[in-house]
């Protein structure tokens, strides 16, 4: 019997699940799916780059080898700025980044005419410190003359991660977003969504911005998939990728049965509640997978 093909997807926390869900919608039961997140190590914000290189990437390597993964997701804007190069280095199988969706946002404000307007860059405080984001910028905001915000926080995070595991929190989003919401010269035009924990609250982000737009990488990661796994060929990437497209706006609004065996890892092990509080994601195991 053949084994569908495996993808791992990997966060700090419970942000790349925003990631898995898109890819899941597209795709369905065509993959086997794993999501190991580092709780061991969560926030990556807080933490010094050296470390995360040190343990991130043996431990990836150590998940593609045992899991016999195909493709993994680094589901993680300050890893994938971090150690995608070296993963990429040391393992065969395809290693796909979430990097901030910069490009887009951009094209977007041009093809509006909204030249004059900023794009909100929305991410964790070790994101926006990367060289990697600070390159992007100057490579793809010429044409709003590098109008970019940044607004780096942690805090958004740990609100995302008590919210997704129905916990209390003393968090406030409006208090987080307040740089943004406060300032009326800003004139932003899009906000790009840099972390893959925000996606999961981007109607409440929306709420507070109605007139703007925000953006993610989610289709686009599950798009690239699609590529390196033949839907459509390469040949004919942008015919299909407005087929493609238009597949997920009609499939985006329907209710299907999610996948309910994906499996659950983690660096820190779960107590039996932790993992109820995860489970009804679709979950039909855990894992402990710690640092060796």
């Amino acid at each position: 019997m053949k084994h569908k093909p495996r993808i791992l997807f990997f966060d700090s926390g419970v942000g790349g699940l925003s990631h898995l869900k898109s890819v899941e919608n597209t795709f369905f039961d065509f993959f086997e799916y794993y999501y190991l997140f580092d709780n061991q190590l969560f926030p990556y914000s807080e933490k010094p780059d050296n470390l995360l290189i040190e343990k991130l990437v043996p431990l990836i390597d150590r998940a593609i080898t045992e899991l016999k993964i195909n493709l993994v997701v680094i589901a993680c804007n300050t890893a994938s700025t971090l150690i995608l190069d070296q993963l990429r280095a040391r393992v065969k199988i395809p290693i796909i980044g979430v990097v901030p969706a910069l490009k887009p946002a951009v094209e977007y404000l041009v093809k509006t005419g909204q030249t004059d307007r900023a794009v909100g860059l929305l991410a964790t405080k070790a994101t926006i410190a990367r060289p990697y984001v600070l390159k992007l910028i100057e490579f793809h905001t010429a044409p709003i003359g590098q109008n970019v915000s940044l607004l780096g926080t942690t805090d958004l995070v740990e609100y995302v991660e008590n919210k997704i595991r129905h916990k209390p929190t003393t968090k406030d989003l409006k208090k987080i977003l307040a740089p943004w919401l406060n300032n009326t010269e800003l004139n932003l035009g899009v906000i790009v969504l840099a972390c893959t924990h925000f996606p999961l609250i981007k109607e409440e982000i929306q709420e507070l911005f109605p007139n703007i737009l925000l953006i993610d990488t989610c289709f686009a990661i599950a798009r690239r998939i699609g590529v390196i796994y033949g839907f459509f060929k390469q040949k004919e990437i942008e015919a299909q990728r407005r087929e493609f497209v238009e597949y997920l706006r009609k499939i985006k609004g329907q209710l299907h049965d999610p996948v309910t065996n994906k499996h659950l890892l983690s660096t820190k092990n779960l107590t039996e509640q932790e993992f109820v509080e995860l489970q009804h994601h679709g979950f039909a195991d855990y894992t402990h997978f710690p640092h060796k």
